[in-house]
């Protein structure tokens, strides 16, 4: 027999009493700590705003900034005039700063072993603070520099 919850937010209790045991709250200090969690997941930053970011913190010359997707609103193709093209992260205030550190030191890792990945847009930047939430820029996916190739002859298949 299968139970069926008694409310509709029953998974959102479950969420909250898990987190109240992992952090060694009462519920309703961690229920205070998880409210307002999907405005602060939800986060679509101004592009021109971004554009400007980037000029004042990292001096390059950004035109255009286009989102990548609908699904993750803060992902954008920063197109410019200096250079080719970075794609931008401006994560939502609720990804701790702590996340993006650690996306930079995975990127990191991938260009060291010459994985074909993103790479970060400048030498040992890991982000930088932007209106509130963390933001990261890099390089799009680029091909791996040692290609590998087939053999074209017919008997080398086997």
């Amino acid at each position: 027999m299968r139970l069926v919850p008694m409310t509709r937010d029953a998974s959102f209790k479950k969420v909250v009493r898990r987190h109240a045991q992992e952090t060694g709250q009462r519920y309703t200090e961690a229920l205070t700590d998880l409210e307002g969690l999907g405005t602060r997941m939800n986060h679509e930053p101004a592009a021109d705003r971004l554009l400007a970011h980037l000029r004042d913190c990292y001096g390059i010359h950004p035109v255009a900034a286009t989102k990548v997707s609908v699904h993750k609103t803060y992902v954008f193709r920063i197109d410019r005039r200096d250079g080719d093209p970075w794609i931008a992260r401006a994560f939502p205030p609720a990804r701790p700063r702590a996340g993006v550190e650690g996306d930079a030191a995975i990127l990191r890792f991938l260009e060291r072993h010459d994985y074909p990945a993103e790479r970060l847009a400048l030498d040992g930047g890991a982000g930088s603070e932007f209106d509130g939430s963390a933001a990261r820029s890099s390089t799009p996916i680029s091909p791996p520099s040692r290609a590998i190739r087939a053999d074209p002859r017919p008997d080398a298949l086997g």
